[in-house]
C-alpha cells in the first residue's frame, strides 16, 4: 500500500476531480462557450434537445415578474446574466410574439435561431431600427435655501427610476459650474409610455410633492425629443438587449 500522506494525496485528486464534474454538470446549458445556435444538439424549435432544456430553466428561473425586473435591470448595467442566457431570453419572447413583431425583431429571430448571428454586436444592430427612444432635458433652478430638500427627493427618485423602471435607459443629472443653484437632468426611456410610466409611478408623486413646494427660483424648463440616431451605435449590446425586452412589455407580459 502506498504511504499515509501518498494515500490522501491521491484522495485530494480525486474529489478535486468529483467537483470538477459536479460543477461541470450544475453549471448549466447555459454556461456554454460555444455557439450552439444552429447546431443539432441545441434543436431549436423541439421538444427534445439542449435549447428546450435550457429555455426549461430560464423559465422557471424568470417566472415571477419581480425575477423579470432584476433580470432587466442587471442586463442594462452588464452585471449577473451571460449572452446565450440573453439570448435564449430575446429568442423565447420572439418566439411568443411572432406575427405582432417589428420586421427588424422579426430579422433577428430568423437570423439568431438558424446560427447566422455569431457576435452579440450583430444582434444589437439588427433590432437598432425597432427601437424608440423618447428623451427629455430638463433645466431646474434651486433657491439655495432648499437644494438640499431637493438633493434629497432626487437621489430617492433616481434610486427608484434605476430599481423599478425597466424601460429608462438614461437618467443623468449634475449641477451647472458656473451656476451652483441650477440642475440639469437628461432622461431616456423606451418609446414614450416609458415616459408616462415615469411620472405616473406612485415614486414620482413625492417630486410632484415637491414641485407644489414652491423650491424653485424660476419655472423648470423642460424639452422633449426622439433620437435620429442609432442605438447601436451609442450603446452596447446589452442596453440594446434590455430596450428590446422593455419594448415588448417583458418585465409584465413574462413569456405571454
Amino acid at each position: 500500500h502506498p504511504p499515509t500522506h501518498a494515500r490522501m494525496k491521491i484522495a485530494s485528486k480525486m474529489k478535486l476531480g468529483i467537483l470538477c464534474i459536479l460543477y461541470g454538470c450544475v453549471s448549466g446549458l447555459l454556461q456554454m462557450s460555444s455557439r450552439p445556435w444552429g447546431s443539432k444538439s441545441w434543436n431549436w424549435g423541439s421538444a427534445v434537445g439542449d435549447a428546450h432544456d435550457a429555455a426549461f430553466d430560464l423559465r422557471r428561473k424568470l417566472g415571477s415578474e419581480s425575477a423579470r425586473l432584476e433580470f432587466v435591470q442587471n442586463l442594462k448595467k452588464g452585471q449577473g446574466t451571460n449572452w446565450l442566457e440573453t439570448e435564449l431570453c430575446l429568442a423565447l419572447v420572439w418566439q411568443q410574439a411572432r406575427g405582432k413583431l417589428p420586421a427588424a425583431y422579426t430579422e433577428a429571430y430568423q437570423q439568431l435561431t438558424c446560427g447566422k448571428i455569431q457576435t452579440s454586436t450583430e444582434l444589437a444592430r439588427i433590432v437598432a431600427p425597432a427601437i424608440e427612444r423618447y428623451c427629455l432635458n430638463v433645466k431646474l433652478s434651486v433657491l439655495p435655501e432648499r437644494i438640499e430638500d431637493f438633493l434629497r427627493v432626487i437621489k430617492q427618485n433616481e434610486e427608484y427610476v434605476r430599481a423599478y423602471e425597466p424601460r429608462n435607459l438614461r437618467y443623468s443629472w449634475g449641477q451647472a459650474e458656473a451656476h451652483p443653484n441650477e440642475f440639469h437632468f437628461q432622461e431616456q426611456f423606451v418609446e414614450e409610455v416609458g415616459f408616462q410610466e415615469h411620472i405616473n409611478a406612485a415614486n414620482f408623486q413625492k417630486w410632484n410633492a415637491f414641485c407644489d413646494s414652491e423650491p424653485f427660483s424660476s419655472p423648470p424648463k423642460v424639452e422633449f425629443w426622439r433620437t435620429m440616431s442609432n442605438i447601436a451605435d451609442e450603446e452596447p449590446p446589452h442596453i440594446v438587449a434590455a430596450a428590446v425586452l422593455a419594448s415588448l412589455n417583458f418585465v409584465g407580459k413574462g413569456w405571454i
